[in-house]
């Protein structure tokens, strides 16, 4: 049995929330210099990967979940003043799901001992970055999470699909032969659903945040497969459901989206979010996404008045850098330490 790492839920959402440092922002600058719709920010280095299956800091969480959808996110109040408060984390709205049903009684073709089912009806016409591989089904909702359970790194999030799913904790018995049967029964799919069958009673505020977030995020069973990922139930023959071809994906030292040939610094993906992967240099430390035009959502945003076709994220670990470049306006955000607010805040702390 491999142990994984555990940690509180409310913790986790907690440190996403509430942080030791400050973001400072200006408008305006030299057009000239940085077009109004190019984000350029300034920030201390940090994505580990661009994988959903692999991702658990928020860092990287930033860039996947610009690049994929989920199938609900957490609600976004912009009638609230406070824009810091417009994010809420106990309210939800559809995304790649328009509906989203808990039934007290299982799936009629549950596996013995499930204790509930959700539901979610799979929203139609949800473009892929590259056309080749159309838009999204419920086979493709289906393969993401089976792909993030069989994943299932060391130190990785996977816990938290696991507790609901196989009433399991931290850790996942990959001794168990039936143990491929059990990740194939947990999620289904038919040609309009998806559906979870629940293991153990488990709170539905969780359950929700725990989908909500960058490792739930959606790719293409044929476009994983293609680059180097777990075959999935597209390609029964590459992958049976034993514990041979599934253990052969598990745990790996590195995610192949994150060491890919002829990637983007080798990094590949293939979302529906809003953005696409345009650059990543880890050596150079700066990563930059463009506006996918063909965005189901549309251009500009619900509820906002313009767009950014270009996020520019430069990773600078010098805060004297940082300030510098900020000061002259080649940055419209800059990460600042809490401890050098006050270079930068007037009448700092009087009027913070």
């Amino acid at each position: 049995m491999r142990e994984k790492k555990s940690a509180s839920l409310t913790a986790f959402f907690t440190f996403l929330l509430l942080s030791t440092f400050g973001f400072v922002g200006i408008t305006g600058g030299n057009p000239a210099e940085a077009p109004y719709n190019i984000l350029v920010t300034d920030t201390i280095w940090g994505p580990a990967t661009v994988d959903p299956a692999w991702v658990y800091d928020t860092s990287s969480a930033t860039v996947i979940m610009n690049i994929y959808d989920t199938l609900i996110n957490f609600k976004v109040n912009r009638t609230i003043t406070d824009v810091t408060k417009q994010g809420l984390t106990d309210e939800f709205e559809m995304n790649l799901a328009t509906e989203m049903v808990e039934a007290a009684s299982p799936h009629s073709a549950a596996p013995a001992g499930t204790n509930n089912t959700w539901y979610f009806k799979i929203r139609t016409g949800v473009k892929y970055h590259y056309t080749a591989y159309g838009t999204v089904t419920p086979a493709d909702v289906e393969y993401s999470f089976e792909r993030w359970m069989a994943f299932s790194r060391s130190g990785g999030p996977q816990w938290m699909i696991y507790e609901p799913l196989f009433g399991a904790g931290s850790s996942v018995n990959w001794t168990d032969p039936d143990m491929p049967t059990k990740i194939d029964k947990a999620v289904e799919s038919n040609s309009t659903h998806v559906w979870f069958n629940l293991k153990v009673p488990y709170p539905p505020m969780v359950f929700k945040q725990v989908i909500a977030q960058s490792w739930a995020g959606v790719m293409p069973n044929e476009w994983a497969y293609e680059h180097n990922c777990w075959p999935g139930e597209a390609y029964p023959a590459e992958n049976p459901y034993t514990n041979a071809t599934m253990t052969a994906y598990y745990d790996p030292e590195r995610s192949p989206l994150d060491d890919y040939p002829s990637g983007t610094g080798g990094r590949v993906e293939c979302g529906s979010g809003p953005y696409k992967l345009a650059e990543f240099d880890a050596t150079a430390h700066r990563y930059a996404l463009e506006r996918f035009t063909d965005y189901w959502q549309g251009w500009p945003a619900p509820g906002c008045d313009d767009y950014l076709d270009t996020i520019l994220v430069k990773g600078i670990d010098s805060w004297s850098t940082r300030k510098v470049e900020f000061l002259k306006g080649d940055c419209d955000f800059c990460y600042v330490p809490r401890e050098n607010l006050p270079e930068l805040v007037i009448n700092w702390p009087e009027t913070p």
